[in-house]
């Protein structure tokens, strides 16, 4: 490889860079402020290890899971092995161990409603 195709790969790459860093800039503009709270917590997730192993089972194991009763008493064996999330907002962190608990008494009412 000679000095000017190196020259012009360096060149190139730089080039790439500053055209990602360009859409990037771009795409967080014209991001909806429902976008920015959803990426925030994706990020925290990723930082979360119980969190994310937590959000892969549940996705996995009971939201394909179609009796309520049985998805319910997998939903608690879930929290009990990994703990509510840290990266749920407080809210959402409430929602899930009152939701849990009542899903134990009235799944058919509770377990519809997780996946939303």
């Amino acid at each position: 490889m000679s000095t000017n195709t190196k020259l012009d790969l360096s060149t190139l790459a730089d080039q790439a860079i500053d055209l990602a860093a360009e859409i990037l800039n771009a795409s967080r503009d014209n991001e909806t402020s429902e976008e920015r709270k959803r990426s925030a917590m994706m990020a925290r997730m990723m930082r979360d290890e119980s969190g994310k192993k937590f959000t892969i089972a549940m996705a996995d194991q009971v939201l394909r899971i179609r009796r309520p009763a049985r998805a319910a008493d997998r939903m608690n064996g879930l929290v009990k092995d990994y703990g509510v999330p840290a990266y749920f907002s407080g809210i959402d962190q409430a929602a899930l161990r009152i939701g849990n608990e009542l899903a134990n008494w009235f799944p058919n009412i509770v377990m519809p409603q997780v996946p939303k």
